[in-house]
């Protein structure tokens, strides 16, 4: 009969725990030191940055380890997709809200770009910077774009200010010249609906791009849930175009309406319009449908590589 080897010695350590006993642990309650100093004097403001944006802009943001920055477009937009040039130390992902995103410090030291892209193909493009705890600038940890519409800036974006960082700033959103215009025009000769629907800058959408003969064409096109604004500028010397609305490929009368000061024309429809001046023509079209009319021609640019809201292909 062949003897079983000897059972090993009792371990008191594992017959303690199997009771339930274990030694205490001495935990480091201690602060970690990780206090940025530059927020102690720093303005409550400085974290959240409202940038003008046009299509020529391109938004530098300061980012910091730790500390997580809220991207907000205007709200009438609706966020597609976004492309961030460095994964490995930068983050991001949606919002719960279509128009917003968040992008965080993943490894501090290194800088990036942000590319968001709308489904009405609008670009907005971020620089991004990511910088240390204890760096002496500021992170944001609100970007909030303001885009240079009637209503919202009267500033001029050119392309010689459009690498500036003018800082943290409250636009003006009421009030100004070109809201006024606006307002006056939108709501005479319309009723008692108009006048209860006033002008509203915060509905404005830029998503329209123009095609055909420069000389009659708009410098901009704009549009609300209601009607379609052209911006001539106040160019008394170029000749006002007839509007028509565009339904089923079929051009059809549609009212107009013009601002007192001359500079802008209202179209009183949110469908594509044809611009006509003898035989001057400016077909203006959503920027998803230029899109797919485009296609792949040679000279052919997706939604996303328009400008919408300025003139496009002319």
């Amino acid at each position: 009969m062949q003897e079983l080897p000897p059972l090993p010695p009792p371990n008191p350590a594992v017959e303690a725990q199997m009771r339930g006993e274990f030694p205490a642990m001495d935990a480091d309650t201690g602060p970690s030191g990780l206090i940025q100093e530059a927020w102690t004097t720093a303005r409550p403001e400085r974290g959240v940055y409202r940038p003008k944006w046009a299509p020529t802009r391109v938004v530098k943001v300061h980012l910091r380890e730790f500390i997580t920055t809220t991207i907000s477009l205007p709200r009438h937009e609706r966020i597609a997709e976004w492309v961030i040039g460095d994964e490995t130390h930068f983050g991001t992902r949606a919002a719960k809200l279509p128009y917003q995103q968040h992008v965080w410090v993943k490894k501090a030291g290194a800088d990036s770009n942000l590319n968001v892209i709308t489904e009405a193909g609008t670009i907005y493009s971020f620089y991004l910077r990511g910088e240390t705890w204890n760096s002496g600038n500021i992170g944001y940890q609100v970007v909030e774009i303001d885009p240079v519409v009637p209503g919202f800036s009267t500033e001029e974006v050119t392309p010689e200010k459009s690498g500036q960082d003018i800082g943290p700033a409250e636009p003006a959103r009421s009030g100004s010249y070109m809201e006024a215009s606006l307002s006056s025009a939108a709501g005479s000769s319309g009723g008692e609906w108009l006048a209860d629907n006033p002008y509203d800058p915060a509905k404005i959408r830029l998503d329209r791009v123009m095609f055909g003969d420069a000389s009659i064409a708009p410098q901009a096109v704009f549009r609300d849930d209601r009607f379609t604004y052209l911006d001539f500028g106040g160019n008394t010397g170029q000749p006002w175009p007839a509007a028509w609305a565009v339904f089923d490929g079929i051009d059809q009368p549609v009212n107009t309406r013009k601002s007192k000061d001359g500079r802008f024309f209202i179209v009183e429809t949110v469908q594509p319009i044809t611009l006509r001046h003898g035989q001057q023509v400016v077909c203006i079209l959503p920027a998803e449908e230029a899109a797919r009319r485009e296609g792949n021609k040679s000279n052919g640019r997706t939604a996303g590589g328009y400008a919408p809201g300025v003139v496009t292909g002319l």
